[in-house]
């Protein structure tokens, strides 16, 4: 009998404790969660961080003059359909980006169609190159 009054006891204390709570929660990593976050990571308002930030503002730009011919759903086609919002998933989805040996990707290697007079110059593909040899070290 001496058991069961203390478990008893035990469970009303319990429960009394639990539903006497009345601070915030807060999740063990620290930091509160927004409204509508059940995760507390939520990044869908992050811009882009590293490679991908990099590609954004320094490498998105000077492939305006390749969207002419590669900006559509064609085999030649690496840019994608999407418009200059999509090429970085585009890019990183074909085959002209090598991660592994940065300077032979087709994007580098292959900068000048005949007859079209597009070609990068010295600054713009080391600026290519560096983008590249970020997204390999990622």
């Amino acid at each position: 009998m001496r058991n069961l009054q203390i478990a008893l006891a035990l469970v009303v204390t319990l429960g009394f404790s639990a539903t006497a709570c009345t601070g915030e929660m807060v999740p063990l990593g620290g930091g509160g969660v927004s409204a509508g976050d059940d995760d507390g990571d939520d990044t869908s308002n992050q811009p882009p961080a590293g490679a991908e930030a990099t590609f954004n503002s320094t490498v998105k730009s000077l492939l305006t003059s390749c969207s002419g011919c590669h900006a559509n759903t064609t085999a030649i086609g690496f840019l994608g359909g999407g418009g200059d919002s999509g090429y970085y998933a585009a890019l990183m989805a074909s085959d002209v980006i090598d991660e592994a040996a940065p300077a032979s990707s087709t994007l580098l290697t292959h900068t000048h169609s005949p007859g079209t007079g597009v070609e990068f110059d010295a600054t713009q593909r080391a600026a290519v190159l560096s983008w590249i040899q970020a997204e390999g070290s990622q």
